[in-house]
């Protein structure tokens, strides 16, 4: 569960985020929309730690952010940025490992070799363990790194409600079918995994077909939240475009004009 409550956001004389407040749940994806320079990064930002100057208070599992020490967050709290460094030349599979250190000391052992292996395959990406990491593609750096924050929260050391994954546009630089298979996986993981979910995305057909709620921001501000089967008036009000549900082969299709 993460809670932001009332959360401002400025920098130096300009405000960046005025008071939200948006409850995220366990089970669900939780899905933050807006156009661009809306305040969605940022609000993530706030929330990994990376923007720490900010008025309001910010909830991980009922507990203040800042009351959880280092190890505590990491076993409830992965991220995934929207620009990810590749780092230093490493096997894939040792780079997924890197995610579990509060877990396994730097010593990591059987448990922590099959959570990574398995979030790896989940991801598509298994084939590529003994791969350089430097020699992946964007696309396959992107799964490897979602892969990385579910094997960071495959472990019993904390309630799996109290468990949270943050991913800043994590289908960037993804085919569409990598990006779709992304969305479903987010989606199963809060459902299966009972962890909350919550995502930045622009790709609205995506956000409706596979979130459970839609909170929009727009100028700094939450313009809506609600149900994602309820937001397509709210979206095409802040993203300025027509959206349509069609009809194909018996499926019901989100159409962007």
């Amino acid at each position: 569960m993460i809670h932001f409550q009332d959360v401002s956001v400025a920098d130096h004389d300009t405000a960046l985020l005025h008071g939200i407040t948006l409850r995220a749940a366990p089970g669900e994806l939780t899905v933050l929309m807006g156009p661009n320079g809306a305040g969605k990064s940022t609000l993530v930002k706030t929330l990994t730690g990376e923007s720490q100057d900010y008025d309001g208070a910010i909830l991980l599992a009922g507990k203040a952010l800042q009351d959880w020490s280092d190890t505590e967050r990491a076993l409830r709290l992965a991220y995934v940025p929207q620009h990810i460094e590749r780092g230093l030349s490493v096997d894939v599979l040792d780079y997924v490992l890197q995610g579990r250190y509060a877990i396994h000391g730097g010593r990591p052992e059987r448990p922590d070799y099959n959570a990574a292996l398995q979030a790896l395959e989940e991801c598509d990406v298994a084939t590529l363990a003994l791969h350089d990491v430097l020699t992946c593609s964007g696309g396959e750096l992107r799964r490897i790194a979602i892969a990385r924050a579910i094997a960071q929260l495959r472990h019993t050391e904390a309630d799996a409600s109290d468990r949270v994954i943050v991913l800043d546009e994590p289908t960037a630089h993804l085919d569409p079918r990598h990006a779709a298979t992304v969305a479903a996986l987010l989606r199963t993981l809060a459902v299966r995994s009972g962890w909350t979910v919550l995502t930045v995305l622009h790709d609205i057909p995506l956000a409706l077909r596979y979130g459970h709620s839609i909170a929009v921001l727009v100028n700094g501000r939450l313009s809506w939240v609600g149900a994602a089967a309820a937001s397509p008036t709210a979206l095409t009000t802040a993203y300025g475009v027509a959206i349509h549900r069609v009809d194909v082969a018996g499926e019901s299709t989100v159409v962007v004009i």
